[in-house]
């Protein structure tokens, strides 16, 4: 049995060991390259468009680059994320892969769709909370004038209140703190992800644009479409494996 138990627990721990990731370094292929508290920005111009790419960070499941677009056009343009991708640089003729950008109003959806079931898991909670409360004490005073209640028996309904509420507070604040991690996640995507938007001669716009990491290729164009105009920008993917640390 000891040796079992053992076997157990060395299982637990290794099983419950974090695994470190491969560190990601995204550097850019261009030319003119500027810098910016030690991040590559590089900018291009095309007939009267202007727009500044940053890889800005490797952050859980995605990529984040900071862009700028600036319209100096006569016209006005509409930029959106559905127009952004990752393309696959090869060397040979095969089929050129791609990735979408995230959407930033499927992601607003997402959020609010959590939000309001944090908010409706609160609000079971409460009521639950309230039913056994009753129904513990409709018990309690049914008992107390019944001759068969005890010191064993009040202490033993007690206990199960004192169960209940640390169980349904427990729950409640879980969902509040998701809550709260729902609208903050919210308030990034709404306000500092770049979203479709008009831009009127002399206007410029900045955001996050952002990608999803899963399958992300060694060389790579991160291609920014605004009307039938392309600008695309070179970077190369080096990957520091977690067992070379």
């Amino acid at each position: 049995m000891r040796i079992t138990l053992l076997s157990i627990l060395i299982a637990l721990i290794a099983c419950s060991c974090a695994i470190p990731e491969d560190i990601v370094r995204i550097e850019s292929t261009e030319n003119n390259i500027d810098w910016l508290m030690g991040k590559q920005v590089v900018t291009k111009n095309k007939d009267s468009l202007t727009i500044a790419l940053k890889y800005e960070q490797d952050k859980g499941a995605y990529i984040f680059f900071d862009t700028e677009i600036l319209n100096h056009s006569s016209e006005k343009v509409t930029v959106s994320s559905k127009n952004y991708s990752i393309i696959e640089i090869n060397d040979t003729s095969t089929y050129q892969q791609w990735i979408g950008a995230t959407d930033p109003e499927e992601m607003l959806l997402k959020k609010d769709i959590d939000i309001s079931r944090s908010i409706a898991a609160q609000k079971n909670a409460a009521t639950t909370s309230l039913i056994i409360g009753t129904a513990l004490l409709a018990t309690d005073i049914a008992m107390t004038v019944s001759d068969k209640d005890t010191p064993q028996k009040a202490a033993a309904r007690a206990a199960t209140a004192d169960a209940s509420y640390i169980t349904t507070s427990a729950v409640h604040n879980a969902n509040v703190r998701k809550e709260n991690l729902g609208y903050r996640e919210r308030a990034f995507w709404a306000k500092d992800v770049l979203r479709k938007t008009t831009l009127y001669p002399g206007e410029s716009i900045r955001g996050y644009v952002i990608f999803p990491k899963k399958n992300l290729f060694d060389s790579f164009e991160v291609e920014i479409k605004v009307g039938e105009k392309s600008f695309n920008f070179g970077y190369n993917q080096h990957r520091i494996p977690a067992n070379n640390y």
